[in-house]
Formats: C-alpha cells, structure tokens, sequence
C-alpha cells in the first residue's frame, strides 16, 4: 500500500504542471476576462448611454425574479465546469498517452524495474492518476477560481450600488456546483475508461510517436468499416455503421464533457421563461446519475480491462523503444 502511494505521489510531482498550474491558468484568464468585459461593458455604457447604462441595468435585473438571476449565475457556472472538463480530458489524454512511453524513450524505465515495484502497480498507479489525482487537482482549483469570480461579481454590483448577497449570493448554489462537477469527475472517469485503456496500451506497445497508434488504428478501423458499408450496398450494413458511430460519439462527447446539457446548453436558456433547470446543479446531478445506467459502460469496462492488462503484459518484456 505504501508503495502504491508512493507511486501516486511520483505521478504527481512528474505532472504537478499539467494537473496544477493547467486549472490555475484557466482560472487566471477567466479572472482577467471577467474584469475587462466589465470595463468594456462600462465603457461602451458611457460613451452610448452617458454613463447611465449600467445604473438603469442594476435596476432592471433588482427587478427580475430570483428565478432568472439564478439562472444566469448558473449559466455562468456550469460553462466554467464544462470548459474545466474538456480540460481535463486532454491533459489527461496526454498524460496516460505518454506515460509509459516516456519512461522506455528516457531510459528510465531501468531504473524502475530495479526496484521491487510490479508492472501492475506502476500501470494502476497511472490510471489512479487520470481518474482520481488530476480530477482533484482541477476540482480544488475550479473552487477558488469559482470563488474568485462570485467575489469579482459582488465588487462589480457594490461599486454600482447594488446588494451583491441578496442579488448574487443568496441564488447562487455554489456548493451543489461543486459536487455537480465531483460527480461530473466520476461519470467521465467511467465513460473514458476505455479510452484510458486504450491510450495505456498505445504508450506500451509503441516503439514511437504513440500518439500515430492512439489515434491512427481507430481512423483506419472507422475508414474499413466505412468502405465495407459502401461496397456491399447493404442497408443492414449502413444501419450498423451509424449505431456504431452513434455509440463512440456517445462515449467521446460523455468523455470529453459529462453534463447532459452540454450540447443544447444555450438553446434552452430562456430568461423568464420559467423553467431553466438545464443549468441547475441538481439537475444535472440527477441527468448524469441516469447515464450510469447505459448498456454501453459494461461493454467499455471489458474493452478497458483487456486494454490495461495487454498493457501491464508489454510493460514487462519491453524496456526500451
């Protein structure tokens, strides 16, 4: 157990960058656009409106039901979780793509196997890393950054007059946003475990450029299938070929980002409209719970586990590229 955590703690500090300062650097820029878009919005509001722009605004929105205010917060949030999933995706993508790759191409990987340290438990340690150390990494930043933001918006509604507790902060569900994207962290972990799988077998099998194999054999089995549909003039044939596509679509976008309403997001906010629970935390929550039901995860959990023991098994007879 110790040797595992050991592990663990050698996949963070080689990749504190990637999982560390990657969300911090999101959450920097989003603090950055933030103030610039108020300046702007300011600026634009004095020079067409004379400066009363923004006061008839903060009149118009103390106005509107708390109902529409929540709505636009959690619009807000629920965009920031989304991009910090993709994110997270493909730092994670490059991540397990590399990593036992790198160790071969470095030579390191003697120095490894020197000690007592099993295949297995150097394989395991790394995909613990993508689905459990990197997601709690972008989740601890994605709080303070959260944070961050409420508090830059409580300074803009104070400097125009307006009471940012009981306009912002008291229909704002910060905490149901955090565990939306904890269990955001979990659902993507499932649906991309055989993804992860995939990419840990290319980083072992590779002699070099694993990312040519991780991405290449799936093109080329996409291209086959597609020419097998076209040739036999099949209906039945076509009619597989999109239930096939439909099923790694489905996989991919689950992967890539987990929120049921990543797709129609914009369509079905309707300010005033009355019912805009696509953003609401809760909902969401309850949207992703229901996708671990889909037939397609047992199916991914098999492919994923003969991915990863293929890799544990080339780890052990290939010590360089």
């Amino acid at each position: 157990m110790n040797t595992f955590k050991a592990l663990l703690f050698r996949e963070y500090w080689e990749h504190r960058g990637a999982f560390l300062k990657t969300p911090i650097i999101i959450g920097i820029i989003t603090a950055v656009m933030m103030i610039l878009a108020y300046l702007l919005i300011e600026n634009v509001n004095v020079k067409l409106m004379g400066g009363e722009g923004i006061e008839q605004g903060l009149e118009q929105l103390n106005l509107r039901m708390a109902e529409d205010i929540k709505v636009i917060t959690n619009t807000f949030l629920t965009g920031l979780e989304g991009l910090h999933h993709f994110v997270m995706f493909i730092v994670v993508f490059f991540f397990l793509l590399g990593s036992l790759f790198d160790d071969r191409k470095d030579l390191s990987i003697l120095f490894w196997k020197s000690l007592p340290i099993s295949d297995l438990s150097t394989v395991l340690s790394k995909l613990v890393a993508a689905i459990i150390v990197a997601p709690l990494c972008f989740w601890g930043i994605l709080i303070i950054t959260e944070l961050l933001c409420m508090i830059l918006f409580s300074l803009f509604l104070l400097i125009n007059g307006a009471n940012p507790f009981t306009l912002l902060w008291a229909n704002t569900d910060l905490i149901g946003h955090w565990l939306a994207f904890g269990m955001g962290s979990i659902i993507q972990a499932v649906w991309a475990l055989p993804i992860y799988g995939w990419l840990l077998l290319c980083s072992a099998w590779a002699k070099r450029r694993p990312f040519i194999w991780a991405v290449g054999v799936p093109a080329m089995v996409f291209m086959v299938r597609g020419w097998m549909a076209a040739f036999t003039f099949s209906g039945q044939a076509f009619i597989s070929l999109k239930d096939f596509m439909l099923s790694l679509s489905t996989i991919g976008l689950n992967s890539l980002s987990p929120y049921e309403s990543r797709a129609d997001l914009l369509e079905n906010i309707h300010i005033g409209a009355g019912n805009n629970g696509h953003t609401d935390a809760w909902v969401i929550m309850s949207s992703m719970y229901n996708n671990l039901f889909s037939i397609k995860i047992p199916y991914g959990f098999v492919f994923a586990t003969i991915c990863i023991a293929l890799a544990i098994f080339i780890r052990r007879y290939r010590n360089t590229t």
